[in-house]
């Protein structure tokens, strides 16, 4: 029969209609192809019932808008809330079913093929079954979560609108994200078969429109602010912010001049800025200007390296700029590459 978590045991007494969701799903796109006795099947959906109840839980203990006074009267009535109104619940429930499908021949309830051409032809026909299901899930929720990806409890999408989770992608327990996450492949086309999508550690946030790409890890208790473009890995107990706005002026496809260098960014620092990117080391000066005219009495030094440039404002005197279009430009061989209206410049500048 249905199990309880004992953790989450005041809330289920309403597991039923999770169960029997679950149950109708699995009557439609499994048992009716995979012979399996009684037991098995309440075993099954039991089974997948426990971890859906998990994700349900995750929405209903860290989103406020699913919590509601009714549950004081209405027993398990936020719980009643999110299953019938919340989409990125819906699409979760949906790959945890696609996923047991996807997956059925290495489960210990699978039937054994030995050779069987016709099992065989089951495992392929079950996987054409769990992906139009995640298909079919994308196009009622906006939310597309490949059924071979793995992911552990207590997973929770809110809003959700245009996530994507890769195929190879695996998630750990206790992760909550936003709408428009991208976990995905590091290249459009042309990616090589095999781990190509992020490993996310446990408990792990991610906020709106990150973007995850390539085979690399995010480690455990670490938080992704919204917007985040992340492509190298994370350490555990590590914040990703944007705290930076920058324009870049880069030569267009009929320039007749050519910069190296990429910047990623620019954060404002106790004695000045640091700058992110590629190739810093080509840098020969870094000037500060007004009205693309330098600013001869503010002194600046620079520490650059391959990937970062520290730029130390000595004099104090830059705070008479405050309102004028600063402009960092960076001097080398071949061009200047302006960094227009840089505003960790400005956060500097403001703070002194």
């Amino acid at each position: 029969m249905i199990t309880k978590d004992k953790k989450y045991s005041e809330y289920f007494d309403h597991l039923e209609t999770t169960f029997n969701t679950i149950n109708d799903i699995l009557d439609e796109e499994f048992f009716s192809c995979v012979p399996t006795d009684n037991k098995t099947k309440e075993v099954i959906v039991s089974e997948l019932c426990q971890v859906v109840q998990g994700d349900l839980m995750a929405l209903v203990t860290f989103d406020p808008a699913a919590k509601h006074n009714y549950d004081k009267v209405i027993k398990g009535y936020d719980q009643k809330y999110v299953q019938a109104t919340y989409k990125g619940f819906e699409a979760v429930r949906d790959y945890r079913i696609s996923h047991f499908i996807y997956y059925y021949s290495k489960t210990k309830y699978a039937i054994k093929d030995n050779g069987n051409e016709a099992l065989i032809m089951l495992e392929a026909y079950l996987k054409l079954i769990a992906r139009n299901m995640s298909e079919n899930s994308k196009v009622r929720t906006a939310i597309e979560i490949h059924p071979a990806s793995i992911i552990g409890e207590r997973f929770a999408i809110d809003h959700g609108y245009g996530t994507v989770i890769g195929e190879t992608c695996v998630i750990g327990n206790d992760c909550y994200i936003l709408q428009g996450v991208i976990l995905g492949a590091s290249k459009i086309k042309g990616n090589k078969k095999g781990k190509r999508h992020p490993t996310i550690g446990n408990n792990v946030h991610i906020g709106a429109f990150a973007r995850i790409t390539g085979n690399i890890k995010v480690g455990d208790n670490s938080k992704i602010c919204p917007n985040a473009v992340i492509y190298r890995s994370i350490p555990p107990h590590s914040k990703v912010k944007i705290d930076n706005q920058i324009q870049i002026t880069t030569p267009g496809k009929n320039a007749k001049w050519q910069c190296p260098i990429v910047i990623y960014g620019v954060r404002p620092t106790n004695n000045g800025v640091t700058v992110y990117g590629k190739k810093l080391e080509l840098c020969r000066e870094v000037k500060i200007m007004v009205n693309r005219s330098k600013i001869d009495n503010i002194i600046i030094s620079s520490q650059i390296e391959s990937e970062q440039i520290f730029i130390t404002i000595e004099h104090n005197e830059i705070v008479k700029y405050k309102k004028k279009n600063l402009i960092m430009c960076f001097v080398t061989k071949h061009c200047n590459l302006l960094l227009l209206q840089t505003q960790a410049l400005i956060d500097y500048i403001n703070s002194k």
